[in-house]
């Protein structure tokens, strides 16, 4: 561009034309200028290494030349402040005035958890035959693992500012050309590969502590819904609709088994103002469930429940009641459940239950029933229409 810049003022010179060309050499020195000025500025798609420099080391036993140490950190943070693939960061905590207390590796954690620093430069100098040497490590935070040592010797003459400059600038150039800048698309995708790879590892260390605790305490806290365990035990000509409390253990043996007893009780009726029937019950249940921590599970067992009603007619109308009686059901109730671990010692729970194959035992013998006897045969034994006592649950627990 010079080159050109440079026949045109001789062609335009060579023809008289002196005043156009001045005023197209001023032209293109506003061109060349801003055309540099666009070359040294750093691109937006480009991120800078962030370096981390600290206090350089006087390991000589001479003290004639201790001073040296703060004038070679001024030189040297002005040398990587000039490199633009380096962005110098300052130690505005004085971790690195801690240096001697806590020790080398205690200093680099602090500095990677106080900065989030990936690299530290560290420097160190001697006297020895009136000869300075210079050795500066560049060390990575993470890996703790040297990356680059550089080493420059001078004359110990502390007059001689301009080497000790050359020399700390080529070392500046020479960390520069190791931590070359970085894209800065792939260090966005760097850092949502890292976050994934944290949340995994979060997810794989709540897992692995969830699986070591063998037992489970639920409490089901009136939450939930349910028609009840056995279909004869709706009152008047309708069901009832009911609230239960519920406690239960669950015992985890071998990989995915476990064994679970549970207590319920039921005595609300959320249909009917008056309440018509009480209910309690225990459960015995062997099943499977995922190792995960959205465990699901599936479960059967063997149940008993006894019911009172204070009148039943058995869906039979509403003109043909049963006195009332006491009723104990034998049931073998079939489970869907699901847990959701929200750390390693609580978790949510549901629980989907169907009481369908009943066999039901009755106080009040067959002759008390007023009328619709063959409505009312299933009163004892087994009903398919028990297979409609569904109930849904939610619980919390713990796990130990």
């Amino acid at each position: 561009m010079v080159y050109c810049y440079i026949q045109i003022m001789k062609k335009f010179i060579h023809g008289n034309r002196i005043r156009t060309g001045i005023l197209v050499s001023l032209l293109l020195a506003v061109l060349m200028r801003v055309g540099a000025g666009t070359v040294s500025e750093p691109s937006e798609n480009i991120v800078r290494r962030p370096v981390m420099l600290l206090p350089v080391r006087n390991i000589t036993d001479n003290l004639e030349y201790a001073s040296l140490s703060y004038t070679i950190f001024n030189v040297f943070t002005i040398n990587l402040k000039k490199q633009e693939s380096l962005v110098l960061l300052e130690d505005t905590l004085n971790i690195a005035g801690k240096w001697e207390t806590n020790g080398f590796d205690r200093l680099i954690r602090g500095f990677e958890k106080a900065y989030e620093v990936e690299t530290c430069v560290m420097g160190e100098y001697y006297v020895s035959n009136e000869v300075l040497t210079i050795t500066v490590t560049v060390v990575d935070v993470v890996s703790r693992r040297i990356k680059g040592c550089y080493v420059k010797s001078m004359p110990s003459d502390q007059g001689r500012y301009d080497i000790l400059d050359r020399t700390c600038g080529e070392i500046a150039v020479a960390i520069a050309r190791e931590l070359p800048a970085l894209d800065r698309e792939a260090v966005m995708q760097k850092e949502i590969t890292s976050r994934l790879r944290q949340k995994l590892d979060a997810d794989e260390r709540l897992l692995d502590s969830v699986l070591k605790k063998h037992h489970e305490f639920r409490f089901y806290p009136l939450t939930g819904l349910s028609l009840g365990r056995t279909i004869i035990s709706w009152s008047a000509s309708k069901p009832s609709l009911f609230i239960p409390l519920r406690i239960e253990y669950t015992w985890l043996f071998g990989e995915t088994w476990h064994f679970s007893a549970g207590l319920e009780y039921q005595i609300i009726d959320v249909m009917v103002e008056d309440i018509e029937k009480t209910e309690a019950g225990i459960d015995l249940l062997v099943g499977l469930h995922s190792r995960s921590l959205f465990s699901v599970g599936v479960e059967a067992g063997v149940a008993l429940t006894y019911d009172y009603n204070a009148s039943c007619s058995a869906l039979a109308s509403e003109e043909d009641t049963a006195p009332a009686a006491s009723r104990i059901s034998f049931s073998i109730p079939l489970v869907l459940s699901l847990a959701f671990n929200v750390d390693p010692v609580y978790f949510i729970g549901f629980r989907l239950v169907c009481y369908g194959l009943t066999w039901t035992y009755e106080s009040s013998a067959f002759s008390d029933y007023t009328d619709g006897n063959e409505k009312l045969l299933y009163a004892n034994g087994f009903s398919p229409l028990n297979f409609v006592c569904l109930a849904l649950h939610a619980s919390i627990g713990v796990r130990f």
